[in-house]
């Protein structure tokens, strides 16, 4: 019989990866781990950029990445980008502009190059001339094109 375990759906002692519910997904598996409810925030300019958190991607598969933006100074960017083992950034797979706090969605597929390790999924000033603060929770990452609530990931509460 399925469990939640703290916040993650585990069957006879597995994490799954999706719960539905009258055909409905209601549980995704979020493949950020160490994200919180609890706010961050930075705060400067010259693009502010800071990694809400990285993954190692099924090249070739579509995944969304959503956000909680609880508020921002100036104009965002969600970004995701391909990165090497140790978090460098190499290229920019892409964008998408945040004008206002609420949730942030990003639909991506994971490119087929060997050129890069993980995906990182970024938040930044929109423009490098922006002094501010922003101020976010909630990341997650999870496959396919459709946004269910924020989860942890099971491995942070296993």
């Amino acid at each position: 019989m399925p469990t939640i375990n703290g916040r993650a759906c585990v069957v006879n002692g597995v994490p799954i990866d999706k719960v539905f519910s009258n055909g409905r997904q209601v549980y995704g598996r979020n493949l950020l781990t160490g994200t919180s409810e609890r706010r961050q925030e930075e705060t400067g300019g010259d693009y502010l950029i800071s990694t809400a958190g990285m993954f190692a991607p099924k090249k070739g598969t579509e995944y969304i990445a959503t956000v909680q933006v609880l508020e921002n100074d100036h104009s965002l960017v969600l970004q995701v980008w391909e990165m090497t083992k140790y978090g460098s950034r190499i290229r920019f797979v892409i964008g998408t502009p945040i004008t206002a706090a609420g949730l942030a969605k990003i639909v991506f597929t994971a490119p087929e190059s060997d050129g890069y390790d993980l995906l990182g999924i970024q938040l930044a000033w929109a423009n490098g001339e922006d002094t501010g603060s922003y101020a976010w929770s909630m990341a997650k990452v999870e496959i396919g094109t459709v946004a269910t609530p924020w989860t942890p990931a099971p491995e942070d509460v296993m």
